[in-house]
């Protein structure tokens, strides 16, 4: 009878334990996600891309996925809410691809400019070929130079017009597509060719992104939102970018 009450408390114990492993599981949004969740249209709100999954170039435990999160989170103390693009962001920080703004904080919904975005490619897939910028907007003395002339020279980017790169304006989700897609090429990254969009907008998206967004679609870098949306003309966040620019880089380092 004794032996039986242990046998009984040993396996209440373990019930509770797996139920509290659950709860934690539910709340760190699964295990095993790694950057393959991929962001939606909207900051948050992750799903699973239906590409393979590569182990995370994290190297995150699957069975551990919300300690990861909390010691993610502990690097800015602004990413509450933004659990879902934690990962990412403390990567692209590690590698001083991305920075915070000051005071501990990362400012994730804040949006990216055109400058912003063509820094963090290069840093992030070691771009060099550089070119002399043809950018009436891009003086020689401004940070980010070098940058743009090295997106150029890759050709990366073609600006608003033949003489404008854009500077200060914020980038949108097309233009981040198109931006990437082309980073994909040039670093021959075998991403697969869309043939036909499934979000409720698509007419929205301009012709000369389409196929961009369609290659990102069918290869779960940008997926919709609750309605199903891509909203092309919306800015990127700087969590999107993060997280965007994170699963191209474990897209690659998985081949």
């Amino acid at each position: 009878e004794y032996k039986s009450i242990n046998v009984f408390t040993k396996e209440l114990n373990d019930l509770l334990s797996s139920a509290k492993n659950a709860e934690k599981s539910d709340k760190s949004g699964g295990t095993g996600g790694g950057i393959r969740s991929t962001i939606s249209a909207t900051d948050g709100g992750s799903r699973k891309s239906a590409v393979s999954p590569i182990d995370s170039i994290f190297n995150v435990q699957k069975a551990d996925s919300e300690n990861s999160v909390e010691t993610n989170i502990s690097n800015f103390d602004d990413l509450e809410g933004y659990e879902w693009a934690a990962e990412a962001i403390n990567y692209l920080k590690s590698l001083n691809i991305i920075t915070g703004i000051g005071n501990n904080k990362f400012a994730p919904e804040r949006a990216v400019s055109r400058e912003e975005f063509a820094k963090m490619l290069v840093l992030a897939f070691e771009l060099d070929e550089k070119s002399e910028t043809r950018f009436e907007d891009v003086s020689p003395e401004a940070w980010y130079y070098n940058y743009i002339s090295v997106c150029a020279g890759c050709k990366i980017i073609e600006g608003i017009s033949e003489t404008k790169f854009g500077t200060g304006m914020e980038i949108t989700r097309e233009e981040a597509a198109v931006m990437l897609c082309r980073v994909a090429k040039y670093r021959n990254i075998p991403l697969l060719d869309g043939n036909e969009s499934k979000f409720a907008d698509s007419e929205q998206i301009s012709d000369w992104a389409l196929p961009a967004v369609l290659a990102a679609e069918k290869n779960g870098i940008f997926v919709g939102n609750e309605y199903n949306c891509f909203m092309p003309k919306k800015t990127l966040t700087r969590a999107q970018a993060a997280q965007i620019i994170c699963f191209v880089m474990q897209y690659e380092k998985g081949e």
